[in-house]
C-alpha cells in the first residue's frame, strides 16, 4: 500500500511532526511511488508494446526498437543493439526492414562521423501510438478528486521525474558504450 490509511497525502506534513519524522515518511512515500509507478509503467508500456506490434504485424523486438528510437530521437546503431538485445548482425537485419517500410533513417552521428546513427521518421510512426483515449478518461476520473493546485504540484512533480529519468537514461546508454568500447 502506498500509505498507511490513517495518514493522507495532507498528513504527512503535518506541523505536529518533527522534521525528521517528516523526512522520513516522505522519503518511504517517494520510495513506494516509485517503486509502484515504475513496476506498473513497465509492465504497461511491455503489454502495449506487444499488443500495438501484433496489430501492426510487426515484430515485437522491431517495435521496440522504434520506441526506443522515438524516445531517444537517434541512436547509433551498437546502442539500439545493446538496447534490443539483437547481435551487429540481427540489428543491421532490424535496421533494414525499418528503413525499407519507411520508418527510420540512418544518417552519421553528428558527433562523430564514423558511427552511423538511425532516427526515427515520427510522421511515417505517428500511427504506431497506443490510443490514449480509456486512458486518459480514467486518469481524468482520478483527477477530478484533485483540487487544481494539487494537479499542479503533481503535474510539475512528473514532469520533473519524466526529466530526470531521460537524463538517468542517456547517462546509462553511455556509460553502456563506454564499457563496450573498453573491452572492445
Amino acid at each position: 500500500m502506498l500509505v498507511n490509511d490513517e495518514i493522507s497525502h495532507h498528513d504527512l506534513a503535518s506541523s505536529t511532526q518533527s522534521p525528521f519524522v517528516r523526512r522520513v515518511a516522505q522519503r518511504e512515500v517517494v520510495r513506494e511511488l516509485s517503486q509502484q509507478l515504475g513496476r506498473n509503467y513497465a509492465a504497461f508500456a511491455q503489454v502495449s508494446q506487444a499488443v500495438l506490434a501484433q496489430q501492426q504485424a510487426m515484430p515485437l523486438t522491431d517495435f521496440k526498437a522504434l520506441e526506443f528510437l522515438l524516445s531517444f530521437g537517434s541512436l547509433p546503431t551498437g546502442q539500439l543493439a545493446q538496447l534490443t538485445g539483437l547481435s551487429h548482425g540481427g540489428i543491421a537485419t532490424l535496421i533494414s526492414r525499418l528503413e525499407n517500410a519507411g520508418l527510420v533513417t540512418r544518417d552519421r552521428h553528428p558527433e562523430d562521423r564514423r558511427i552511423v546513427a538511425i532516427c526515427a521518421d515520427h510522421e511515417q510512426c505517428a500511427g504506431l501510438s497506443f490510443p490514449m483515449n480509456q486512458m486518459e478518461e480514467a486518469i481524468a476520473g482520478i483527477a477530478e478528486r484533485y483540487s487544481s493546485r494539487e494537479l499542479s504540484i503533481v503535474s510539475s512533480f512528473l514532469e520533473d521525474c519524466a526529466k530526470l529519468l531521460h537524463t538517468f537514461n542517456m547517462q546509462q546508454l553511455e556509460t553502456a558504450s563506454q564499457a563496450t568500447a573498453a573491452s572492445s
